[in-house]
């Protein structure tokens, strides 16, 4: 990755003193796609559902919610359907969800989105 291409230039205005950014982190939330977003309280705040998985994959998500619990699906596929569900205010009620790779220490913990939102 070029440092000095958009994402090295993002990563160096957001870098302070003895600070180190991740540059692939960086691309990372650039590429973020938004699957689904919910008016909460009007319009001026959202929960919203997001993917950091790339197109191609096909192994196994997870599903980081309000920034703290993590549930894994054996797909993006369903990972991406729990996260739509979990933002959605008459169903999960969470405020945000990111669908991500999981990683190789994740065990998968639910095998659909179904039954982790029953």
């Amino acid at each position: 990755m070029k440092k000095d291409g958009p994402i090295g230039r993002l990563a160096k205005s957001v870098m302070g003193k003895n600070r180190v950014i991740n540059l692939n982190r960086v691309r990372n939330i650039m590429e973020r796609v938004v699957l689904t977003q919910w008016p909460v309280g009007g319009e001026q705040s959202l929960s919203a559902a997001y993917s950091d998985v790339p197109a191609d994959y096909t192994g196994p998500c997870a599903v980081e919610l309000d920034g703290n619990e993590v549930v894994v699906f054996p797909s993006y596929v369903e990972a991406a359907r729990a996260a739509c569900l979990a933002v959605n205010l008459e169903v999960g009620g969470y405020s945000s969800a990111v669908v991500m790779l999981a990683t190789t220490k994740q065990q998968v913990t639910y095998e659909s989105a179904d039954v982790w939102i029953l």
